[in-house]
């Protein structure tokens, strides 16, 4: 077991430390997210179109099968609109 970082920005603005157990990012974010998943991301893994999801700076189209390892920071960045 280790533990990784995630930041969300935008809507929800909030920071998890969580346990990570030989999990992808897909499903740690599975869990994050809960019935709401759908809402942000693609049941394929990959992100819709107002939210960026970055793995220590580098940005991540799709979830599934990206290996985590002890330190992982992730951001998960919502889109802001507005005048």
């Amino acid at each position: 077991m280790f533990y990784i970082k995630v930041n969300e920005s935008g809507v929800r603005n909030q920071e998890h430390h969580v346990s990570v157990n030989n999990e992808d990012l897909y499903s740690v974010v599975r869990k994050l997210y809960k019935d709401g998943f759908s809402d942000v991301f693609e049941e394929t893994g990959e992100t819709k179109g107002f939210v960026r999801v970055f793995l220590n700076s580098r940005i991540i189209e799709n979830l599934v099968g990206v290996k985590l390892k002890d330190g992982d920071e992730v951001d998960i960045v919502s889109a802001f609109s507005g005048g």
